[in-house]
């Protein structure tokens, strides 16, 4: 398998402005590398540096220093203009859907709005059915298209989300803690619509979150972050069944694995 998404040393730190003014390492010499179709995981705790390092790779915040090369391309220097053509291709799942999605918009907008400005369809008559399909693979259907995200439950509102980013036919998509939020119920829904998606699409995922037994279910291999760093990768099976840090061992410790 060819490799989708690569970092390179990438280094992120923020600038507290409030006295005494200091600076904040949030992502420190962070390499990792995701193969096309595969689903990898980021586990940490709160703080550790994984939601930061989401929005450097989905380039929505700039990094200070290193590379991301995506399909072989470095990314890491282009401007909000240079990166358009790579925006259909890398999407981003947000832990709260109803704070990503415009709730003056219905449904059925929210999807065509990234199909029109990435001009998916040669066809713009094509549109209705288009977005009813990708509804479709996310479990919703044509009775929910002129609804308002205020009409629908949590679980409801990331299916939409993902359903939105998934319109746009991306090669690679970063969820970040996409359900966290959600009733155990509905977290199983959730996952087993993302192992379905990567199975069917061959779509690379980057999986980040705080539940290893999540993590353990859906993800090939896994990354655990600790203050900005990169302390252990490797194989699920390998990683969650002999952990090397005693890092690891405490988030384990802490988990439904054992």
């Amino acid at each position: 398998m060819k490799t989708i998404i690569e970092t390179n040393h990438l280094r992120k730190e923020f600038v507290l402005s409030y006295f005494p003014k200091r600076t904040i390492l949030a992502c420190d010499d962070i390499n990792i590398k995701i193969k096309e179709g595969e689903v990898v995981g980021i586990v940490g705790e709160s703080g550790s540096g994984k939601s930061t390092l989401a929005l450097c790779m989905s380039k929505l915040i700039q990094i200070e220093s290193g590379k991301i090369i995506f399909e072989n391309k470095d990314i890491s220097a282009l401007n909000n203009k240079q990166m358009r053509p790579f925006r259909k291709n890398i999407q981003l799942i947000f832990q709260d859907p109803y704070s990503s999605l415009n709730p003056r918009m219905k449904v059925k907008d929210l999807i065509a709005e990234g199909i029109k400005i990435h001009k998916v369809l040669d066809d713009i008559n094509k549109m209705d059915d288009y977005v009813l399909n990708v509804l479709e693979k996310v479990g919703l259907s044509s009775n929910d298209l002129n609804k308002f995200p205020k009409d629908f439950s949590g679980g409801q509102r990331q299916r939409i989300a993902i359903a939105r980013a998934l319109a746009v036919e991306p090669r690679f998509m970063i969820c970040d803690e996409p359900v966290s939020a959600l009733d155990m119920s509905i977290q199983a829904q959730i996952i087993n619509l993302l192992k379905k998606l990567n199975n069917e699409n061959n779509l690379s995922i980057l999986f980040i979150s705080h539940d290893l037994s999540v993590v353990n279910f859906l993800c090939d291999r896994v990354y655990v972050m600790q203050n900005g760093r990169i302390i252990e990768s490797g194989k699920c099976i390998e990683i969650f069944n002999n952990p090397k840090e005693l890092y690891t061992k405490e988030l384990l410790s802490s988990s439904y694995l054992n």
